[in-house]
């Protein structure tokens, strides 16, 4: 959540968290852990770009969530080399990551924990 707030700080800018309902333990667990970081932050007193809360949705009624998934199996086509997945990302998904400039890795794409390894290796793919 840290992260997120700090990296979509603008004028117009909100993330919203969605998840796939996984069991009610499960999903009690991310709420509690959610709202503690809400409400008890360490680093960040105030989201301001962030929901107040986390979004349950089953995935086969959310296009969000549909879509994500759609992403991120094209990202993983890519990481695997595989053409057509390149041609997806590049010609479909590239144009609307967040970038600076045209560099979209440590903008759009982050990985998390940061290691400067993983992201010239995915540079390199991309």
């Amino acid at each position: 959540m840290q992260r997120i707030e700090m990296e979509i700080q603008g004028e117009n800018n909100i993330a919203v968290f969605f998840f796939d309902p996984t069991s009610e333990k499960i999903d009690h667990g991310l709420r509690n852990a959610y709202n503690q970081l809400w409400a008890m932050g360490d680093f960040i007193k105030n989201y301001t770009h962030v929901t107040d809360s986390l979004c349950f949705e089953y995935s086969h009624h959310s296009c969000g969530i549909q879509l994500a998934d759609y992403c991120a199996g094209v990202f993983n086509g890519v990481l695997k080399g595989y053409p057509t997945a390149k041609k997806i990302f590049s010609e479909s998904i590239r144009p609307l990551v967040r970038k600076k400039g045209n560099v979209i890795m440590g903008h759009g794409i982050i990985e998390i924990l940061k290691n400067d390894d993983v992201r010239n290796q995915i540079r390199q793919l991309l």
